[in-house]
């Protein structure tokens, strides 16, 4: 949901319907603005943008960025076992050279390594906000991590409420992009699919995804809508409606944990993607 940012994210291509996708073949840098890889192949130094904050205020350096990766590296299960599948297995890889610099060594030469870096995983924490939170028994401050946000990404939230709704707005001082029109973002969940397209219907909401088939066919020759898409299975409707009143829509239960929201006013008029799965 964009609350988070990666040293570096995967690029754009074309579609052949007209859209973009994530291109898995090409980097792009996102916190970092620049990355290079060391003559001899064994590391990579990223610098970080100048200027970037998190949304408390605490500005971007070096030491958020290896915190972060440490601890990706540290947590067990899926965090420990997707950052070995790029080679990322210790500590002492992540290197701060000076307060806007870091070095990433490899252990093995590994493709996936810096692909791996632009996957969910290693987004970059606010360091100084998660350890005033940790404990003895939570040095990584997972708990507070699982009900809050310690990001500086391209929206920053601002309420949660399990099985209910998520409401974000967007990041002010964002670095890593250009900064988007949408303002505001509310998602729903909304277990049923004959509500969701009703809302979407009556302009109550302004994208809709995973839909019945049947449901998205009849949508897609809509007056009600502006365009409909087909997103990696996920099928999307944009609304007609000049102006937009409506909140994300996800489907909650099993459902909900497919892909699917809706956008608060002033949506690009572009198609929706979702983020590239993790690798490995």
């Amino acid at each position: 949901m964009a609350i988070y940012d990666r040293l570096v994210g995967f690029g754009d291509r074309p579609m052949p319907e007209g859209h973009t996708h994530y291109d898995h073949d090409r980097l792009v840098p996102e916190l970092a603005e620049s990355f290079e890889v060391a003559p001899d192949g064994k590391s990579v130094l990223f610098t970080l943008r100048e200027g970037a904050t998190f949304h408390s205020g605490n500005p971007l350096t070096a030491e958020d960025v290896k915190w972060s990766l440490d601890r990706a590296i540290a947590l067990p299960g899926f965090p420990r076992n997707q950052m070995a599948a790029g080679s990322l297995i210790e500590p002492s890889q992540i290197e701060v050279v000076d307060a806007r610099r870091v070095r990433v060594h490899w252990v093995r030469p590994d493709k996936l390594l810096l692909p791996n870096l632009a996957v969910a995983i290693p987004c970059i924490y606010d360091s100084k906000l998660l350890r005033e939170r940790a404990t003895v028994a939570d040095p990584w401050a997972v708990e507070f991590a699982r009900a809050d946000a310690a990001g500086g990404g391209a929206f920053k939230l601002v309420a949660w409420r399990p099985g209910q709704e998520t409401i974000l707005e967007r990041f002010a001082n964002w670095k890593s992009g250009t900064p988007t029109n949408v303002q505001r973002i509310i998602i729903r969940e909304v277990p049923s699919a004959g509500t969701r397209r009703a809302l979407i219907e009556r302009g109550d909401a302004d994208v809709l995804l995973d839909l019945p088939p049947k449901d998205f066919a009849e949508l897609a020759e809509s007056p009600a809508c502006h365009g409909a898409a087909h997103a990696d299975g996920a099928h999307v409707a944009l609304p007609r409606h000049e102006h937009h009143h409506g909140a994300v829509l996800r489907p909650s239960g099993a459902a909900g944990r497919r892909l699917g929201c809706a956008v608060r006013r002033d949506l690009p008029r572009r198609p929706v993607r979702p983020r590239p799965p993790a690798l490995g």
